[in-house]
């Protein structure tokens, strides 16, 4: 791994590209003691180009990744550059992109019970990066396809369109037809719908009363999901959810949800931001608080009834 990424330095700087090595310790190899660092303690090269005023943190080992973002194995803390010309310095680690996902579901409840429409997921930074690799895990998109429905036993692809598997610095795209088998009967006055159907969150993964060491989350996070569902003629909301907006201290986070009513329709939307790539033991009982909210209200329902 060493070799290429030197490489990667020899052929940028032969390029005329300013650029330095920069060794650093992996996340699961620990973090340096930087008052008594010793060679033994870096396991891992990358590149440092350095571009106008600016410089790009390069690893040629994964050819998934796109320009100017660092495997998460490699964001741990501090890493030390290496300088032909200069003293050797220390440069923080930190993730250049978030894991953004954006989930966009436009949906329409028929009168056999079923939900069909449509549903578009788009990926960026880390989160594209993942799903390209589960995407290349497979022979085919086909394939990744038939893993998804499989995985997914109350939704059914009918259609799919992926789109930017290979062009690494733009958005992932995927596109899908689904249709849901949500109730078996439809002559029951009233009805409840979990808005939360895909991606629920169940669990804190936050369980500690106390902790004394920081929560490393290795890269900010960003999820949104835009819900629209268009309702048969003769029902209507009889209980919509709460708006929400939850904030953590010093803008660490946020959850925040939205209804808007329609005619035939409602839109409800809701976002769950993580902006730090650290927190610390200060700030673990806000985290942890935080999903114990979203929890409790991922599992409020919406309740449709028969119009008189």
């Amino acid at each position: 791994m060493a070799d290429i990424n030197l490489a990667l330095v020899a052929a940028l700087n032969a390029a005329g590209i300013n650029t330095e090595a920069v060794v650093l310790s992996t996340r699961n190899n620990g973090v340096i003691n930087k008052l008594y660092p010793v060679a033994s303690d870096f396991n891992y090269v990358v590149a440092k180009a350095n571009i106008g005023e600016k410089y790009y943190l390069l690893d040629a080992t994964d050819t998934q990744l796109p320009f100017g973002l660092l495997p998460e194995h490699c964001i741990n803390d501090q890493g030390r550059v290496m300088s032909l010309n200069k003293p050797s310095y220390w440069i923080d680690l930190v993730a250049s992109q978030k894991k953004g996902r954006t989930y966009i579901m436009n949906l329409t409840l028929q009168t056999n019970g079923k939900l069909t429409g449509k549903m578009n997921h788009y990926s960026t930074g880390y989160e594209a990066l993942e799903q390209r690799r589960n995407i290349r895990k497979f022979n085919s998109i086909e394939e990744y396809v038939e893993n998804l429905d499989e995985a997914m036993p109350k939704i059914k692809i009918l259609n799919h369109q992926i789109i930017n598997v290979d062009s690494l610095d733009k958005t992932l795209s995927e596109s899908y037809d689904i249709e849901i088998n949500l109730y078996d009967n439809m002559d029951a006055q009233r009805i409840a719908f979990n808005p939360y159907f895909f991606n629920r969150i169940t669990e804190n993964p936050f369980k500690m009363a106390d902790r004394t060491y920081p929560v490393d989350w290795g890269a900010p996070t960003d999820t949104k999901v835009v819900l629209t569902v268009h309702l048969p003629a003769n029902y209507v909301v009889e209980t919509p959810p709460q708006n929400l907006g939850l904030v953590m201290p010093n803008n660490g986070g946020r959850f925040v949800t939205d209804y808007i009513a329609q005619d035939d329709s409602f839109s409800f939307s809701h976002i769950i931001q993580l902006n730090n790539s650290i927190y610390s033991s200060e700030e673990y009982p806000y985290l942890k608080e935080l999903f114990n909210k979203i929890i409790q209200s991922e599992k409020a329902d919406i309740i449709f009834k028969k119009k008189s």
